[in-house]
């Protein structure tokens, strides 16, 4: 069986990254509501040229939000190579251990999602990120065009709300993971 493959030239896809963005103390999700579909949807958006994936998922998520959240270390499993200091590092307690010591936390994105979206093929990066839900929320940092509430539900909610099925798989998947639900 032939190993499907698509080429796309920059011209034809770009890439977006997002956040599963939680308050780990509150047990809360961040989701925003686009008013103007009427979907509940995670926060995600755009690359910029030059932006690195992180920074283009912690940008977005406080563009759309007005949240500001922080990439959260966690223990997916994932396909990436490990660095080559990552066994002398195991064991000295640094911060990229769990808190028992064995497994090896990381930003590393958690999924990556393709779509098709006017044309265009939508390659998005989804990463795990914490916020504090009793912070307020910064006013006017969503594009003109953006019409988002930003909610934060209780995480054995908000998975049930959600618009689209491979956001509430992604929720899921965190809620899971960091919550142990």
């Amino acid at each position: 069986m032939a190993t499907p493959r698509t080429l796309h030239f920059s011209t034809d896809f770009c890439i977006s990254c997002g956040t599963v963005t939680v308050d780990i103390q509150a047990k809360k999700a961040l989701l925003i509501f686009d008013r103007l579909k009427g979907e509940y949807l995670l926060p995600k958006g755009r690359r910029n040229i030059g932006e690195t994936l992180e920074a283009a998922a912690v940008r977005e998520t406080f563009e759309e939000t007005g949240i500001r959240c922080r990439l959260l270390p966690h223990s997916f499993p994932t396909l990436a190579t490990q660095p080559a200091d990552a066994e002398a590092d195991a064991g000295k307690g640094g911060e990229d251990l769990s808190k028992d010591g064995n497994e090896r936390l990381t930003t590393e994105p958690i999924a990556v999602q393709q779509r098709a979206s006017r044309g265009v093929w939508k390659i998005i990066f989804w990463f795990v990120a914490e916020a504090d839900s009793t912070v307020d929320k910064i006013d006017g940092t969503q594009e003109e065009w953006e019409q988002y509430d930003t909610l934060w539900v209780d995480v054995k909610d908000a998975r049930q709300i959600m618009s689209r099925e491979d956001d509430r798989e992604i929720l899921g998947e965190v809620v899971e993971s960091v919550f142990g639900l």
